[in-house]
C-alpha cells in the first residue's frame, strides 16, 4: 500500500511538471507589438516597435526611433508572466518597459529614463 501512494504521488509530480513545461513553451514565438506615446512632447513620437520573440523566458527584439535610433530589447519573463528587468537601450536613450505577456499577447506601460516620455504598449500573436 506504501508503494502504491509512493508511486501515485510520483506520478502526480511528473504530471505537474509537464503542465508547467507546456505553459511556458506557450508563450515562445513571436509577437506584434503596438506602442503608443501619452506624452505629448516631439521626442516621444517617432517609435517603431516591429516585432519581439521570445525564447526561453528572454525577450528579444528592439525598438526603432526617428531621433534617437535602434534599441535593443532585453529582459525575461517571469513564471506569471509578468515582464523582469525590460528594457530597451540604446546609443542615447534607454526606456523601462513594465507589464505582462501571456500565450494570445501582452499589455503593458513603458517610459524614458530621463522621465520625459512614457506611454503604453499591447502585443498580439
Amino acid at each position: 500500500m506504501q508503494l502504491k501512494r509512493i508511486l501515485l504521488f510520483t506520478a502526480s509530480l511528473v504530471l505537474v511538471g509537464t503542465s508547467l513545461l507546456a505553459d511556458d513553451e506557450k508563450i515562445e514565438g513571436t509577437y506584434n507589438p503596438s506602442i503608443t506615446a501619452t506624452s505629448s512632447g516631439l521626442a516621444c513620437q517617432g517609435l517603431v516597435w516591429d516585432k519581439f520573440e521570445i525564447k526561453g523566458n528572454r525577450l528579444i527584439g528592439g525598438i526603432s526611433h526617428s531621433q534617437a535610433g535602434f534599441l535593443r530589447l532585453s529582459g525575461t519573463i517571469a513564471a506569471n508572466g509578468t515582464l523582469q528587468n525590460a528594457k530597451a537601450v540604446g546609443a542615447i536613450a534607454s526606456t523601462s518597459l513594465k507589464g505582462s505577456i501571456s500565450p494570445s499577447g501582452g499589455t503593458g506601460t513603458w517610459s524614458t529614463s530621463d522621465g520625459q516620455c512614457s506611454g503604453t504598449w499591447s502585443a498580439t500573436r
